[in-house]
């Protein structure tokens, strides 16, 4: 799940999610990763930070932290934005 990095800061949410079904890794953006709904937009900024929390088969005892380091500039291309 692609979400906000907040949304593992529920105690409501970790009871019902992530106490029984822990996810195997959390990979958080370094950089933050402009998103802007309904539209894409090039000079879009962001103070949100977000996150992919992955689940995989079988039982994990803790998550995994992992680092996204900042890839933007290397894989947008010129005409994403046209």
């Amino acid at each position: 799940m692609l979400v906000r990095s907040t949304f593992i800061e529920s105690v409501g949410r970790y009871d019902r999610l992530f106490r029984q079904t822990p996810p195997a890794m959390m990979a958080q953006f370094t950089e933050r990763v402009p998103m802007v709904k309904g539209r894409l937009d090039e000079d879009a900024s962001t103070a949100t930070s977000y996150c992919w929390l992955v689940w995989l088969n079988g039982s994990f005892d803790a998550t995994r932290l992992i680092w996204i380091p900042p890839c933007r500039s290397r894989l947008e291309r010129e005409g994403d934005y046209a």
